[in-house]
Protein backbone atom coordinates (compact mmCIF):
# COMPACT_ATOMS: atom_id res chain seq x y z
CA UNK A 1 0.00 0.00 0.00
CA UNK A 2 1.21 3.34 -0.64
CA UNK A 3 2.37 6.16 1.73
CA UNK A 4 -0.06 8.92 2.49
CA UNK A 5 1.97 12.24 2.00
CA UNK A 6 1.08 14.94 4.25
CA UNK A 7 2.25 18.76 3.44
CA UNK A 8 4.40 19.00 6.46
CA UNK A 9 6.31 22.83 5.19
CA UNK A 10 6.09 25.14 3.18
CA UNK A 11 8.40 28.59 3.03
CA UNK A 12 6.79 31.62 1.04
CA UNK A 13 9.24 34.10 0.12
CA UNK A 14 7.83 37.61 -0.77
CA UNK A 15 9.22 40.81 -2.19
CA UNK A 16 7.26 44.06 -2.10
CA UNK A 17 9.47 44.85 -5.48
CA UNK A 18 7.45 42.51 -7.66
CA UNK A 19 3.66 43.37 -8.71
CA UNK A 20 2.98 39.85 -7.34
CA UNK A 21 4.29 40.46 -3.66
CA UNK A 22 6.15 36.93 -4.84
CA UNK A 23 9.98 37.05 -5.44
CA UNK A 24 10.07 35.08 -8.32
CA UNK A 25 13.77 36.32 -8.83
CA UNK A 26 14.68 33.68 -5.82
CA UNK A 27 15.57 30.39 -6.25
CA UNK A 28 15.69 27.67 -3.78
CA UNK A 29 17.90 24.81 -3.25
CA UNK A 30 18.04 22.63 -0.32
CA UNK A 31 21.86 22.09 0.94
CA UNK A 32 23.35 18.47 0.94
CA UNK A 33 22.54 17.29 4.31
CA UNK A 34 19.35 18.75 4.10
CA UNK A 35 18.75 16.84 0.87
CA UNK A 36 20.20 13.59 2.34
CA UNK A 37 17.66 13.66 5.29
CA UNK A 38 14.89 14.53 3.19
CA UNK A 39 15.29 11.64 0.99
CA UNK A 40 16.09 9.43 3.96
CA UNK A 41 12.41 10.79 5.42
CA UNK A 42 11.12 10.04 2.33
CA UNK A 43 9.96 13.39 1.57
CA UNK A 44 8.63 14.99 -1.73
CA UNK A 45 10.15 18.34 -2.37
CA UNK A 46 8.82 20.97 -4.54
CA UNK A 47 10.25 23.31 -5.69
CA UNK A 48 8.65 26.94 -7.13
CA UNK A 49 9.61 30.67 -8.27
CA UNK A 50 10.23 32.00 -4.42
CA UNK A 51 8.69 29.15 -2.49
CA UNK A 52 9.45 25.39 -1.48
CA UNK A 53 6.53 23.04 -0.24
CA UNK A 54 7.72 18.94 1.93
CA UNK A 55 5.08 16.49 1.85
CA UNK A 56 6.14 13.35 3.76
CA UNK A 57 4.90 10.32 5.07
CA UNK A 58 5.19 11.62 8.35
CA UNK A 59 5.99 15.37 10.53
CA UNK A 60 9.05 13.55 12.10
CA UNK A 61 11.57 15.23 9.58
CA UNK A 62 10.28 18.77 11.35
CA UNK A 63 12.35 18.20 14.10
CA UNK A 64 15.76 18.67 12.23
CA UNK A 65 17.12 21.60 10.94
CA UNK A 66 16.43 22.22 7.54
CA UNK A 67 19.01 24.75 5.46
CA UNK A 68 18.14 25.79 1.86
CA UNK A 69 20.10 28.26 -0.03
CA UNK A 70 18.37 30.96 -2.18
CA UNK A 71 19.89 32.04 -5.41
CA UNK A 72 18.64 35.10 -7.60
CA UNK A 73 17.84 35.06 -11.12
CA UNK A 74 18.35 38.43 -11.05
CA UNK A 75 21.87 39.85 -11.09
CA UNK A 76 20.75 43.00 -8.81
CA UNK A 77 18.20 41.55 -6.77
CA UNK A 78 20.77 42.02 -3.58
CA UNK A 79 21.17 45.19 -4.83
CA UNK A 80 18.10 46.39 -4.45
CA UNK A 81 16.97 44.37 -1.55
CA UNK A 82 16.89 46.07 1.96
CA UNK A 83 19.23 44.12 3.90
CA UNK A 84 16.67 43.42 6.46
CA UNK A 85 14.03 40.68 5.99
CA UNK A 86 11.05 40.35 8.28
CA UNK A 87 11.52 36.79 9.43
CA UNK A 88 8.12 34.18 10.30
CA UNK A 89 9.78 32.10 13.85
CA UNK A 90 10.25 28.95 11.86
CA UNK A 91 13.19 30.91 10.75
CA UNK A 92 16.20 30.44 12.99
CA UNK A 93 18.72 31.86 10.81
CA UNK A 94 19.42 33.71 8.04
CA UNK A 95 23.02 34.19 6.73
CA UNK A 96 23.64 36.35 3.59
CA UNK A 97 26.23 34.32 1.44
CA UNK A 98 29.60 35.07 0.47
CA UNK A 99 29.57 37.20 -2.78
CA UNK A 100 31.78 34.43 -4.40
CA UNK A 101 29.56 31.45 -2.65
CA UNK A 102 27.32 30.69 -5.88
CA UNK A 103 24.27 32.03 -3.96
CA UNK A 104 22.78 34.52 -2.47
CA UNK A 105 21.64 33.76 1.39
CA UNK A 106 21.46 30.56 3.32
CA UNK A 107 18.31 30.01 5.50
CA UNK A 108 17.41 27.29 8.17
CA UNK A 109 14.32 26.42 9.15
CA UNK A 110 13.78 25.15 12.69
CA UNK A 111 10.03 23.78 13.58
CA UNK A 112 8.63 21.47 15.96
CA UNK A 113 6.72 18.60 14.94
CA UNK A 114 3.46 18.27 16.90
CA UNK A 115 1.41 21.60 15.58
CA UNK A 116 -0.73 22.28 12.96
CA UNK A 117 -0.04 21.26 9.52
CA UNK A 118 1.80 22.71 7.43
CA UNK A 119 4.28 24.56 9.10
CA UNK A 120 4.42 27.53 6.87
CA UNK A 121 7.26 29.59 7.21
CA UNK A 122 7.92 32.71 5.74
CA UNK A 123 10.60 35.59 4.33
CA UNK A 124 9.80 39.15 3.69
CA UNK A 125 12.11 41.12 1.83
CA UNK A 126 11.70 44.79 0.74
CA UNK A 127 12.99 47.27 -1.63
CA UNK A 128 16.11 49.58 -0.55
CA UNK A 129 15.23 53.14 -0.61
CA UNK A 130 17.37 55.34 -2.98
CA UNK A 131 17.70 58.44 -4.46
CA UNK A 132 16.62 58.66 -7.81
CA UNK A 133 18.84 61.26 -10.82
CA UNK A 134 18.20 61.97 -13.93
CA UNK A 135 21.09 62.79 -16.37
CA UNK A 136 19.84 65.23 -19.13
CA UNK A 137 21.52 64.87 -22.52
CA UNK A 138 20.85 67.68 -24.70
CA UNK A 139 19.80 67.79 -28.33
CA UNK A 140 21.10 70.38 -30.60
CA UNK A 141 18.45 72.54 -29.48
CA UNK A 142 18.17 72.94 -26.13
CA UNK A 143 20.49 75.10 -24.89
CA UNK A 144 20.34 75.70 -20.98
CA UNK A 145 17.96 74.09 -18.57
CA UNK A 146 17.73 77.26 -16.20
CA UNK A 147 14.08 77.02 -14.84
CA UNK A 148 13.27 73.69 -15.53
CA UNK A 149 11.42 71.81 -13.41
CA UNK A 150 10.65 68.37 -12.37
CA UNK A 151 7.04 67.30 -10.57
CA UNK A 152 5.10 64.46 -9.47
CA UNK A 153 2.30 63.59 -11.66
CA UNK A 154 -0.11 63.11 -8.64
CA UNK A 155 0.23 66.30 -7.63
CA UNK A 156 0.04 68.65 -10.79
CA UNK A 157 1.64 72.22 -10.33
CA UNK A 158 3.80 70.94 -7.42
CA UNK A 159 7.96 71.51 -7.84
CA UNK A 160 9.55 67.88 -6.70
CA UNK A 161 12.39 68.90 -4.19
CA UNK A 162 15.32 68.81 -6.14
CA UNK A 163 18.83 68.34 -4.72
CA UNK A 164 21.54 70.33 -6.82
CA UNK A 165 25.29 69.52 -6.90
CA UNK A 166 27.16 71.70 -4.65
CA UNK A 167 27.34 75.32 -5.11
CA UNK A 168 25.41 74.93 -8.17
CA UNK A 169 21.40 75.83 -9.06
CA UNK A 170 19.16 73.24 -10.26
CA UNK A 171 19.33 72.22 -12.62
CA UNK A 172 23.06 71.33 -11.66
CA UNK A 173 25.15 71.37 -15.09
CA UNK A 174 27.99 68.39 -15.22
CA UNK A 175 30.86 67.40 -17.43
CA UNK A 176 30.44 64.23 -19.55
CA UNK A 177 33.13 61.77 -19.74
CA UNK A 178 33.36 62.80 -23.62
CA UNK A 179 33.88 66.29 -22.52
CA UNK A 180 30.25 67.49 -23.61
CA UNK A 181 28.00 69.00 -21.07
CA UNK A 182 24.46 67.43 -19.56
CA UNK A 183 22.70 68.36 -16.60
CA UNK A 184 20.80 66.66 -13.63
CA UNK A 185 18.46 66.33 -10.70
CA UNK A 186 18.68 64.15 -7.93
CA UNK A 187 15.53 63.46 -5.83
CA UNK A 188 16.10 64.63 -2.35
CA UNK A 189 13.75 61.69 -0.53
CA UNK A 190 14.65 58.29 -1.25
CA UNK A 191 12.03 56.03 -2.89
CA UNK A 192 11.98 52.38 -3.03
CA UNK A 193 12.01 50.61 -7.18
CA UNK A 194 9.15 48.84 -8.08
CA UNK A 195 8.39 46.46 -11.11
CA UNK A 196 5.24 48.56 -12.00
CA UNK A 197 5.92 52.50 -10.44
CA UNK A 198 2.49 53.24 -8.81
CA UNK A 199 1.00 56.73 -10.00
CA UNK A 200 2.92 58.69 -6.82
CA UNK A 201 6.09 57.59 -8.67
CA UNK A 202 5.88 59.33 -12.00
CA UNK A 203 7.65 62.12 -12.72
CA UNK A 204 7.83 65.11 -15.65
CA UNK A 205 9.75 67.10 -16.42
CA UNK A 206 8.69 70.96 -16.88
CA UNK A 207 10.21 73.37 -19.08
CA UNK A 208 10.53 76.92 -17.87
CA UNK A 209 7.37 79.27 -19.50
CA UNK A 210 8.05 80.50 -22.92
CA UNK A 211 11.41 77.95 -23.51
CA UNK A 212 11.75 77.24 -27.33
CA UNK A 213 12.43 73.64 -26.01
CA UNK A 214 10.42 70.64 -26.57
CA UNK A 215 7.43 70.66 -24.49
CA UNK A 216 7.19 68.38 -21.38
CA UNK A 217 9.15 65.04 -20.82
CA UNK A 218 6.86 61.86 -18.68
CA UNK A 219 10.82 60.84 -16.93
CA UNK A 220 11.36 57.09 -16.92
CA UNK A 221 11.09 55.37 -13.59
CA UNK A 222 14.57 53.17 -12.36
CA UNK A 223 14.92 49.51 -13.13
CA UNK A 224 17.50 47.24 -11.70
CA UNK A 225 19.81 48.01 -13.82
CA UNK A 226 20.06 51.53 -13.42
CA UNK A 227 21.84 51.24 -10.18
CA UNK A 228 25.27 52.96 -9.93
CA UNK A 229 27.36 53.47 -6.92
CA UNK A 230 28.22 56.76 -5.39
CA UNK A 231 31.35 58.53 -4.63
CA UNK A 232 31.05 57.16 -1.07
CA UNK A 233 29.87 53.51 -1.40
CA UNK A 234 26.44 54.14 -1.54
CA UNK A 235 23.80 53.19 -4.56
CA UNK A 236 21.81 55.69 -6.63
CA UNK A 237 19.23 55.11 -9.26
CA UNK A 238 20.22 56.83 -12.03
CA UNK A 239 19.13 57.25 -15.53
CA UNK A 240 19.53 59.06 -18.79
CA UNK A 241 17.14 61.23 -20.60
CA UNK A 242 18.20 62.43 -24.25
CA UNK A 243 16.16 66.24 -24.86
Amino acid sequence: MSPVFLEVLTLEIAHDYYASGRCSACRLAPSAATARLLKQAGARLQLQEGDLRVAAPSADVLGDRLTFDISASDPYLAAFTAADPVLSPEIADFTVAPQLSGHWATIVILAQAGGPLPVAATIGFSSRQLRWRWIFVPGGQTGSMDGWTVRRDSAPGTPVDQDPPVDQDPPGAIQRVDGSQAWQITLRDPLPLREHPPASQAFTLIPPPGAAARGSIRLPAPAPADLQQTGTGGLIAEMFVSL
